[in-house]
């Protein structure tokens, strides 16, 4: 038995329609949120100077922090990552410094000379575009993120590198970048007629408990940081 001509039409015009409707998106990601009580924020100066030898290196964290991504394993090119440090918070916690010698030197750092943090209260990180550089197992990705970095009023770009592993139903994600104080119109501290001092390059060093951002609004949020 034929087909009819009038079924033969509908049926072209429903294959029209579906060919022309668009394809339907993937849901966002939900996004992340770190949490602070298991994460880890740090920023790394060395000593320099003739007599560096008298100075100690120093370990600079932030008690108030907050970083946030959007991160899917099917689509990493995706990937989205912001992190903001309330300047005043940062603070030196180097063990080999007694706690005077450690808060003279966070007067320093927060003060004029060096971060400004009253003038330039906020350092801010975004990127928006990750390269994946190989998977490492399963359940764990390396790359590098391409962002901007701005800190003491001035934006540079600045490539982070990192990996990212499940960690039960969170992600974990550690990496590090590094960056010159004077890129950003900060001239390194020295005293002493330049004998004692600190390097211009300054190394960040992140590990990050990355939770769906539901979670941490049911756990009372995440607006502050500490070294774990």
């Amino acid at each position: 038995m034929g087909t009819r001509p009038g079924r033969i039409g509908i049926a072209w015009w429903w294959c029209a329609v579906l060919a022309a409707a668009p394809a339907p998106r993937a849901a966002a990601a939900e996004p992340l949120i770190a949490d602070p009580s298991a994460s880890v924020l740090a920023i790394r100066v060395s000593k320099s100077g003739l007599l560096s030898g008298l100075a100690h290196n120093h370990l600079f964290v932030p008690s108030r922090w907050h970083a946030e991504a959007r991160y899917d394993p099917g689509r990493l090119p995706d990937t989205s990552v912001l992190v903001v440090v309330d300047a005043s918070s940062m603070h030196d916690q180097e063990p080999r410094l007694n706690a005077a010698s450690r808060d003279e030197v966070s007067r320093t750092a927060l003060g004029p000379e060096v971060l400004d943090a009253k003038r330039f209260p906020e350092i801010r990180f975004r990127a928006e575009e990750f390269r994946d550089t190989g998977e490492v197992g399963n359940r764990e990705v390396e790359g590098v993120m391409r962002g901007s970095l701005t800190l003491h009023g001035t934006t540079r770009p600045i490539s982070v590198t990192l990996k990212v592993r499940a960690e039960g139903p969170w992600l974990r994600a550690t990496g590090s970048a590094t960056f010159a104080q004077s890129d950003f119109g900060i001239r390194p501290y020295h005293t002493a007629f330049g004998t004692i001092g600190v390097d211009d390059e300054v190394n960040v060093e992140f590990d990050l408990l990355m939770r769906p951002s539901s979670a941490s609004a049911a756990m009372g949020g995440v607006a502050a940081g500490s070294g774990r």
